[in-house]
């Protein structure tokens, strides 16, 4: 039986987020950035482990009541199986207890996959950044959840249960 758990990433999961960093993105983060995040104060860092197996994590900034969702990704091998949506809820039901009021994000205009996510949980397309991506000169869009806005309350049951009633593994 797998065991999920939702965790705060300590810097000893750094070396397994650099390894996945390539599988995940074309054109992720370095070492070096990822690195940097473990020692800034204003940084979130959470991830998601199967059986103790780093499986996705996520880096954010909590500003004033903002958390800015910067980087989520989920092992490949992984996906279609609610780990996204899993890791997603937990970021935002913790962000909400540290006083948070919203949630945004950047995504590339053609992922459609990750749009599809956000707008699952709640997210609303709020702008556009042109040529945001520096290595297409791609689009980004704007995405806001505001956890105060029922859809995203109910659909990130922020006021409901931990992880293990979150996600049941098939």
């Amino acid at each position: 039986m797998e065991q999920i758990k939702f965790i705060s990433l300590e810097k000893k999961y750094a070396d397994a987020v650099i390894r996945l960093e390539p599988q995940i993105y074309t054109h992720g983060w370095s070492a070096k950035l990822i690195l940097s995040e473990f020692d800034k104060p204003i940084s979130r860092r959470f991830g998601l482990l199967e059986n103790d197996l780093l499986i996705g994590y996520s880096f954010s900034y909590v500003v004033e009541d903002e958390l800015h969702l910067l980087n989520l990704g989920i092992d490949p091998i992984y996906r279609g199986r609610g780990y996204g949506t899993c890791l997603l809820e937990n970021i935002i039901k913790e962000s909400f207890k540290e006083g948070c009021t919203q949630c945004l994000l950047e995504v590339r205009r053609s992922n459609l996959v990750a749009q599809n996510l956000y707008h699952s949980l709640g997210f609303k397309i709020n702008g556009v950044r042109p040529r945001y991506y520096s290595d297409n000169q791609e689009d980004a869009l704007l995405m806001v959840c505001n956890f105060h806005q029922p859809e995203c309350a109910a659909k990130n049951r922020i006021n409901f249960s931990p992880i293990e009633k979150l996600y049941h593994p098939k």
